[in-house]
């Protein structure tokens, strides 16, 4: 308080952010058709950026012909996996019986196994029959293999959208990554002297921060893909390249993605190789120790506590941008967020949301003191 008057503006400024975001939000549903290729563009560029960058400066590569290399090595690497993808997609269509029959097989061994506990409270919850095996019971509740068909289709078709967008991607990413090498020197002839060193501090910090965490992420989920699919090659377990696709995509879902991802495919495991269980027990272990080391140790290691977030934030986004751009929404959620935190760490009157947003680390643990020691000061 100051002459008994309360300084409502910071609660203000707060408010209309707030509604900017539920404004935003909605217009990026509406305008999803625009809006998700130059989203994913601006991500392409700042993931090929620093290739690029260190081509220019390590080798003294022209800026163009830097591009000109990033772009033909990536489209060698999609086109070549997303052709092995789709004929391995079809695979599944085609041999879906197999693995339903191998399902079934499975199930009327455990419905041996539990056959003398028919009278067992767990069937009348249930509500299953006593004549009915657990696959019929799973099968007409929940209608697995039909569900697992769809889904291929479904990812079938994402691909092939994806494929028809790629072409606006990269457009949008070609002219970005031109006008990045010369952001900073537009930038300084636009900004006034008086605050061109903050301004141009901050732009700089924000977009190393940015580049250096989607980079990293690509990295290890690169790493995390190409593992599994060895893993689950020296098994000789069906469609490898299938679950190493899967880990990657996932992996982009910090926390939950990775468990996801080797939960379905220890599934696969069981369904392909009982009553085998040693190659189900050694794939599974081998995974799951490398979404531990991955997740836990190398990537925080790696990235540093100032890209650290909530759980709970995490939540929140996956669910806002899942409604927002489905699927894609889901790959992006966590990098979108990342982003808008190294945004308001850069900038002072936002890092009230930066710290809300990061998780308990060892530099938000002092806020409490901080705040405590003001108020003995009080």
């Amino acid at each position: 308080m100051s002459g008994g008057k309360t300084d409502w503006s910071k609660g203000i400024f707060f408010l209309i952010f707030f509604l900017c975001i539920v404004v935003g939000a909605g217009l990026l549903k509406i305008m999803e058709e625009v809006t998700k290729p130059v989203v994913l563009s601006v991500f392409m560029s700042f993931i090929f950026f620093t290739p690029i960058k260190k081509l220019n400066e390590k080798f003294r590569v022209p800026w163009w012909l830097g591009m000109t290399i990033v772009f033909i090595v990536f489209f060698a690497f999609f086109f070549g996996i997303g052709n092995i993808i789709l004929a391995s997609f079809k695979s599944i269509l085609d041999k879906a019986p197999e693995y339903e029959e191998r399902f079934n097989t499975i199930s009327m061994s455990i419905h041996e196994l539990i056959s003398k506990n028919r009278d067992s409270k767990l069937f009348e919850l249930l509500k299953i029959d006593k004549d009915q095996t657990i696959a019929q019971y799973f099968l007409q509740s929940f209608d697995i293999i039909g569900t697992v068909k769809n889904f291929a289709v479904g990812f079938t078709g994402f691909v092939l959208n994806f494929s028809k967008t790629l072409f606006f991607v990269v457009l949008f990413s070609i002219f970005l990554l031109t006008e990045m090498q010369f952001t900073l020197k537009k930038t300084s002839k636009v900004i006034t002297r008086k605050h061109r060193y903050r301004i141009l501090k901050i732009i700089k910090k924000t977009t190393t921060d940015v580049t250096q965490y989607i980079s990293i992420k690509f990295a290890m989920s690169i790493i995390s893909g190409v593992y599994v699919t060895i893993v689950c090659a020296a098994f000789k377990m069906d469609f490898a390249v299938v679950w190493g696709f899967l880990s990657f995509v996932m992996n982009f879902i910090p926390k939950f993605g990775s468990l996801i991802a080797w939960l379905i495919t220890t599934v696969f495991a069981i369904i392909m190789f009982y009553p085998f269980p040693i190659p189900i027990i050694l794939s599974s272990v081998l995974i799951i120790i490398e979404n531990l080391a991955i997740g836990n140790l190398i990537e925080p290691k790696i990235e540093g506590k100032n890209l650290d977030i909530s759980p709970f934030v995490i939540l929140v986004s996956l669910s806002i941008w899942g409604w927002i751009w489905g699927f894609l929404g889901l790959l992006l959620a966590v990098p979108l967020t990342v982003t808008v935190k190294i945004i308001c760490e850069n900038i002072s009157f936002l890092k009230p949301i930066a710290i809300i947003i990061g998780g308990m680390t060892s530099s938000d643990e002092r806020v409490p003191a901080q705040i405590q020691g003001e108020e003995e000061k009080q």
